[in-house]
């Protein structure tokens, strides 16, 4: 089967796409027909027999056009028009909730911060799961919480980074906010404060929330590939590998 593949524009760098563009070049080796397309919006290819789309911005793409079968990467709260289609749960909330544990624990009663990206479903969640996290880990200073406008926002991303520390004296920064969370954590670390960081790998975090980005998208794209059946969501958290917590350097 022809798959297309709907990914992010070249220009859109962090884990979130870089790990897909990794499992399409990867399943393409293994010689499927995959139709790899970079920021396209246009109406989809007549080749086409199933199609995967990388982020919660192809949604109403999605709902627009009959392509089945069909996986989205993410999971919107507004699902309709999405029948038929395979979304994936990232559960990043469960890591979120270790990484506010591991931040408090690092502030020592010091304010903390996150960076994180627009405020869809999974960064809400990543954001809830982080305060909690912190708070039943005995956190008594404060939590600050920036959402941005878009992952790739790496103007405002700086701005946040100094803010959080320079004006609201954060000692521990985290992000969920691809290219412009690491930006802000950039920024942050350029100020004394230390930083978690986000699908990539640990570098100067203290830690790092590690998703097995390309692994659950090349199983995802050769399945459809093979005309396999997949569920109407597909759970990638701590419970099934897909996820976790990093504080020492793995890749």
């Amino acid at each position: 089967m022809k798959v297309g593949v709907l990914l992010p524009p070249l220009e859109v760098t962090g884990g979130f796409a870089e790990g897909a563009r990794t499992a399409a070049h990867n399943v393409q080796k293994q010689g499927f027909d995959l139709d790899v397309r970079h920021g396209y919006t246009g109406e989809p290819d007549e080749t086409w027999q199933a199609v995967l789309c990388h982020g919660v911005q192809y949604r109403n793409w999605l709902a627009g056009h009959r392509c089945r079968p069909a996986v989205l990467t993410d999971r919107p709260t507004d699902t309709s028009g999405l029948a038929g289609v395979t979304l994936v749960d990232w559960a990043w909330h469960e890591a979120a909730y270790e990484a506010g544990r591991f931040a408090s624990e690092q502030a020592e009663g010091a304010p903390i911060g996150l960076v994180a990206g627009p405020a869809v479903l999974t960064q809400r969640r990543f954001a809830q799961a982080f305060t909690e996290g912190a708070y039943e880990n005995g956190h008594t200073g404060a939590i600050n919480v920036v959402h941005l406008k878009a992952f790739d926002d790496t103007e405002n991303g700086c701005r946040a980074g100094e803010v959080l520390v320079g004006e609201l004296n954060c000692a521990v920064i985290a992000h969920a906010a691809d290219s412009a969370g690491e930006v802000a954590c950039t920024a942050a670390r350029s100020r004394n404060a230390r930083t978690i960081g986000f699908v990539e790998p640990l570098g100067e975090h203290l830690a790092t929330v590690h998703s097995d980005i390309s692994g659950v998208l090349e199983h995802l794209l050769t399945a459809l590939a093979t005309g396999a059946a997949l569920p109407e969501v597909y759970e990638c958290g701590l419970r099934t590998g897909h996820l976790a917590l990093v504080t020492e350097p793995t890749w």
